[in-house]
């Protein structure tokens, strides 16, 4: 796996944001970050993105409606997108799957590096 993978985290609570960021990045990952829906579908253009984190529970725009409004634009067919939430139910992740999620991930069931190995993952499945 090459180093400066970017990735882009979308999630409200600062304190997490600011975990995930300081140990990916010394992992080597480029991370873009959006603290809500709008910001999300702004920086969802930044030029080299492999993939999304998105929260479902976010300010502005819920995290399921910027999914569908990514997946509209063609050019984002391929971009992986996961879903992350505190809820680990199972209607929550039919509906981020139904919505085009790629995949769903319950945040506190990861810690930084179980996260990392994720988006590793997630990034390797992309490109094949």
């Amino acid at each position: 796996m090459a180093t400066g993978e970017k990735i882009l985290i979308v999630e409200d609570e600062k304190s997490l944001l600011q975990i995930y960021t300081t140990y990916l990045t010394s992992k080597g990952l480029q991370i873009v970050s959006a603290n809500d829906g709008e910001e999300a579908l702004k920086a969802v253009n930044e030029p080299g993105l492999q993939l999304v984190l998105l929260d479902i529970r976010i300010p502005k725009i819920d995290g399921l409606t910027v999914l569908k409004e990514i997946r509209k634009n063609k050019n984002f067919d391929k971009l992986p997108i996961y879903m992350m939430s505190v809820l680990g139910s199972s209607e929550v992740s039919e509906q981020a799957t139904k919505a085009g999620a790629d995949g769903y991930l319950v945040k506190d069931a990861l810690n930084p590096e179980e996260l990392r190995q994720e988006i590793l993952k997630a990034i390797e499945k992309g490109r094949g």
